[in-house]
């Protein structure tokens, strides 16, 4: 999952996935997809270093909602991946 700026349509997905279909005849572009996500309110936070690290992470996004009168409705969360963990150095 990659969030992408408003003005990516599904339309311009599509044409793009053309694109990449004629050019890059090797990649499966044909698993990736368009979706338009509502969670509501929500926080986040860019997570740098080891798994073993995030709930430092977790605990600044916690102290935010606190200090800002907003509650967790469930422990749920999303974990969008902007390298290869199997190529990356755990510290970054």
């Amino acid at each position: 999952m990659i969030r992408q700026p408003d003005f990516v349509t599904e339309d311009l997905f599509q044409q793009t996935i053309e694109h990449v279909r004629m050019k890059k005849k090797h990649l499966p572009v044909q698993l990736a997809k368009y979706e338009r996500l509502s969670d509501g309110l929500f926080t986040d936070e860019m997570h740098h270093g080891s798994y073993d690290d995030e709930p430092a992470t977790f605990s600044i996004m916690e102290k935010y909602c606190e200090e800002n009168g907003l509650i967790r409705i469930d422990k749920r969360h999303k974990e969008i991946y902007i390298s290869d963990v199997r190529k990356t150095v755990a510290e970054k």
